[in-house]
């Protein structure tokens, strides 16, 4: 425990803190979205069955402008990404993981924050998606190690690292030594508890100890094995854990499933919050409040948990800010969710995507078989907001009117979505042990009933007469006449979407070989609002009466129409008149991945095949990639008594499986990484991994027009072209390498006990037929963490650079930035006090690339070239920001079940090339929080 002047120093240093906050109020013109810089500490490794979380912070971002914020991950050679949403507290954004897949040897992930005004912020910054983060997974063990001379140990529980409920906590530790080893008589082992003695209450023997506190607070926490002697003490085992708060709920929908909790009952348990900030972001002052529950209760075999947010930000521009959601377990058989739920089906269908609407899984003859029915909205209505007509009028050169255009378009943020409704449902047969086989269905349509849309002037005086106020009348008599010479442009298009498939999953050998195969459908159509296909004269179709009653009858399932974007029906053309010949199955919408898995002796051998066609859509899951087929190989052995894996991989992928564009890109990547995760806590975790890619499409450069005026092809806008008709494809020909590392420590230094990690990655792209077209990037991010043993405090120091070079060299961005800070407990564990100190540094330097005509008339030889000024030289544009950020928070425990939080954050962005900048941001917030 830190003493009453510990508790008076620490206090003074927070309110200097406070008290030295710049108060600069400059003013700019808006604010510069560059200053989005992602900090992220990837793990060196992730162990199987131990959940991981995965915190990015994101100084400069005002969090009440935040509308989702979601985690994209999938296993190594999976084909699209599942997601899982995360959550904000002071520190950043963040997510817990626990990996289920017994056989991935990888894990590639990658971060989306999506802004109320579209802004999209992503880690990495560039091509998240192709070019995720990625971790080795190792197999959860036993931590043994030697630290004392002759004594050996096992943590039997916690497990370094690992998180878990207050109730579940049982300090053991288990010991091996030979006989006559330890000199018992003169010597005594002590075991403590944040730094508390607990030797006497422990269960403790020669060779074991087993400590169940009664009661522990949420947080890290430290246990310690020391042998005393008469002249010194000897560390043996030296290990941290971290406890949750008990009455923060953990959704079975996630990833993470913690045994235990609070005693069960029937009764609520759980907490309020209620929150009211004040904040000013970009010289606009806005007040937020919000309101918070969560409860949970159960007994034997029923549980349940529900959690609601209520919040002054709900606006009927924006998807829901206010949630909801409730969860039932009745034993193994049933599941309901009910809310806002996040469900999955299977990869190819949806999979973790946020649905407001209900969940429910039954799982009968003890998993045998299994049914699952999900329903609801992926997306609410939001109105369009339509601008008054506008008339643009074309003179001739002598000032005669020519002609008179007449269009509506949208307000600022003013298109708007129609409600689209999701249905889907899995029946399975097999407990998934050996077998298990699956038939999957999505339903995705949107409610044209629920938006109304603009689209000739006949619909405008129905809908929205106000809007022609503006207009003289004979503006309104051409318009009456002729509807259609209004112009309306943007009006979102209502879709349908139907994915139907099959899975199959074997186990045999006790698990050494495993076979994974799914198999889908998928229907869309781009605009379901003229209805289904039937005989149009403007479109020359004649259909029978028995054709358009097959269409009719088909449209509870996909409503078939010129929209779809591909239609399974062949025509014949007679003439002016256009028929249906017949209907035949498209092979452009099927999708498919398999896996054939080896798992032998600690070596994991993976095959995967994959055909994704061109127009296989989910609207459920937007991270499918298409038009893609081809195989990817790995291998994952062990070496030195499974402390070094060694994985191997392949991947051969090419587009144009339905053969319908000029040429085929081939992507051949080779990767292998080294990962050493020692047995001792204390020892380095090493993870060290190369990957080289290839695209080509085999197409040569060649622009003779380019070529004859002395310019090198490889600055060319396009390929030769002649007469609007492309002769050959653009080439494509780029080669990428990457190199990540990364290196994760544990060690004691004056009394204290760190956690470092270091992470380096660098990414090359060199793009051979663009001479503009090379990328590099590299980033080191170094984060330390430290215990103080004598007094509760904890600090964190870190830095991270990134660079990024784009253009060739045109653009160049550096990014630096450090943060320093800590965390104070004091008065008995009930003020909690934490600080945090960033700075960021933005420079860039870059030079727009600007189409020159190279002085002829003809677009063929057209070229990309540096914007230069009068005098020829080279325009560059010059940025460099100073970002500061100042936090500060506080937490009283009022009572047992009572609790005042504090928290206060100031932000500066100075321009240093500029004197106008943008004004100060700061926000206070105040929670109240209560337990029962």
């Amino acid at each position: 425990m830190a003493t009453l002047g510990d508790q008076h120093i620490a206090l003074l240093s927070l309110v200097l803190l406070l008290a030295l906050m710049p108060t600069n109020t400059a003013f700019g013109e808006k604010r510069i979205q560059d200053t989005y810089n992602v900090q992220h500490q990837a793990p060196t490794v992730i162990e199987r069955a131990e959940p991981v979380t995965l915190s990015f912070d994101i100084p400069a971002i005002n969090v009440n402008n935040v509308l989702e914020a979601f985690l994209f991950y999938k296993y190594d050679g999976e084909i699209s990404y599942r997601q899982q949403r995360a959550s904000y507290d002071q520190t950043g954004f963040a997510t817990t993981l626990k990996i289920d897949n017994q056989s991935a040897g990888s894990l590639e992930y990658y971060f989306v924050v999506q802004m109320n005004d579209g802004t999209r912020i992503t880690y990495p910054a560039t091509q998240p998606d192709s070019d995720p983060i990625r971790v080795d997974i190792v197999d959860r063990r036993e931590t043994v190690t030697e630290n004392a001379p002759g004594i050996d140990y096992t943590i039997l529980s916690p497990e370094p690292g690992s998180t878990l409920p207050p109730n579940d906590v049982l300090v053991a530790i288990t010991l091996f030594y030979e006989e006559g080893a330890v000199d018992t008589a003169n010597s005594s082992f002590i075991l403590t508890l944040d730094n508390q003695d607990i030797t006497e209450q422990a269960e403790a023997s020669d060779y074991f100890f087993s400590y169940s506190p009664d009661e522990i607070a949420p947080g890290q926490h430290r246990v310690s094995l020391e042998l005393a002697t008469t002249s010194d003490t000897t560390s043996i085992a030296d290990w941290q854990f971290r406890v949750l708060d008990p009455n923060i709920t953990v959704s079975r929908g996630s990833n993470v499933e913690l045994s235990g909790g609070q005693e069960e009952t029937f009764a609520p348990q759980g907490q309020v919050e209620l929150t009211a900030q004040n904040q000013q972001v970009g010289g606009i002052g806005n007040d937020v409040l919000k309101g918070d529950i969560r409860l949970s209760g159960g007994k034997d075999n029923i549980r349940y948990s529900a959690y609601g947010l209520l919040t002054s930000q709900e606006s009927s521009r924006l998807q829901p800010q206010n949630r909801y959601g409730g969860e039932l377990y009745i034993g193994n058989w049933l599941e309901f969710q009910a809310g806002h739920v996040y469900p999955s089906i299977s990869p190819l269908t949806i999979s973790g995507r946020r649905v407001q609407g209900i969940n429910t899984e039954l799982h009968a003859f003890n998993g045998a078989i299994n049914a699952q029915f999900l329903h609801g909205k992926i997306n609410r209505r939001i109105s369009n907001l339509y601008r008054p007509v506008t008339i643009d009028s074309v003179f001739s050169d002598n000032g005669v009117l020519i002609d008179t255009n007449y269009s509506i378009g949208f307000e600022n943020n003013g298109r708007g979505t129609y409600k689209r409704n999701v249905t889907g449902g899995r029946l399975s047969f097999g407990r998934g042990e050996t077998f298990q086989w699956g038939l999957n269905f999505l339903k995705v349509r949107d409610d044209t009933t629920s938006l109304a849309t603009v689209r000739d002037f006949d619909d405008l005086m129905n809908k929205r007469p106000d809007l022609t106020e503006e207009l003289d009348q004979s503006s309104m008599n051409d318009l009456q006449s002729n509807p259609d010479l209004l112009s309306v442009s943007g009006n979102p298009r209502p879709k349908d979407n139907f994915i139907g498939g099959s899975d199959l999953m074997v186990n045999l050998f006790d698990n050494m070989l495993r076979l994974r195969s799914e198999m889908a459908v998928g229907l869309l159509n781009e605009d379901i609002s003229p209805g289904v296909l039937s005989s149009d004269q403007d479109l020359d179709i004649d259909l029978s009466e028995d054709e358009s009653n097959q269409l009719d009858r088909w449209a509870w399932l996909i409503i078939i129409n010129e929209n779809m974007n591909t239609l399974p029906l062949r025509f014949n053309v007679e003439g002016n008149k256009t028929s249906v010949e017949s209907a035949y199955f498209p092979t452009s919408i099927l999708a498919n991945q398999s896996e054939l898995n080896f798992n032998i002796s600690g070596n994991n051998f993976r095959a995967q095949y994959r055909w994704i066609g061109p127009n296989y859509v989910s609207l459920a899951n937007s991270t499918i990639r298409r038009d893609v087929a081809g195989v990817t190989l790995s291998d994952r052995f062990q070496l030195f008594d499974d402390r070094l894996y060694v994985t191997l991989g392949y991947e051969n992928l090419n587009d144009n499986v339905s053969n319908t564009k000029d040429a085929t890109t081939s992507t051949q990547t080779a990767r292998t990484n080294f990962s050493w995760f020692p047995i001792d806590q204390y020892l380095p975790r090493i993870s060290v991994g190369f990957m080289y890619r290839n695209r080509d499409n085999a197409v040569p450069l060649y622009n003779p027009f380019v070529a004859e005026t002395g310019n090198p092809e490889n600055i060319s806008v396009r390929n030769f072209s002649q007469s609007d008709t492309s002769i050959t494809a653009n080439p494509r020909l780029s080669n990428t390498s990457q190199f990540t590392t990364s290196i994760t420590q544990q060690f004691e230094l004056f009394d204290l006990s760190h956690h470092a990690n270091l992470n380096f990655s660098y990414l090359d792209t060199k793009d051979e037929f663009f001479r503009f077209g090379d990328t590099k990037s590299s980033s080191v991010n170094f984060n330390l963490q430290s215990r103080f043993s004598e007094i509760p405090l904890n600090t964190t120091v870190g830095f991270n650079i990134n660079s990024t070079e784009t253009l060739g060299g045109l653009s160049d961005i550096m990014v630096t930035g450090f943060n320093v800070g800590g965390s104070l407990i004091l008065m008995d564990n009930k003020l909690d006090l934490n600080t945090n100190l960033a700075f960021t540094k933005n420079n860039i330097e870059s030079t727009s690339l600007q189409i020159s005509n190279n002085a002829t008339s003809d677009p063929s030889d057209d070229i990309y070239q540096p914007q230069t000024d009068e005098n020829g030289d080279r325009i560059i544009e010059e940025t460099e920001n100073n970002l500061v950020i100042i936090r500060a928070g506080a937490q009283y425990d009022l009572a047992t079940n009572h609790a005042l939080m504090i928290n206060f954050s100031y932000t500066n962005i100075a321009n240093q090339l500029s004197s106008l900048n943008p004004p100060n941001d700061h926000r206070l917030e105040a929670r109240y929080i209560f337990r029962f």
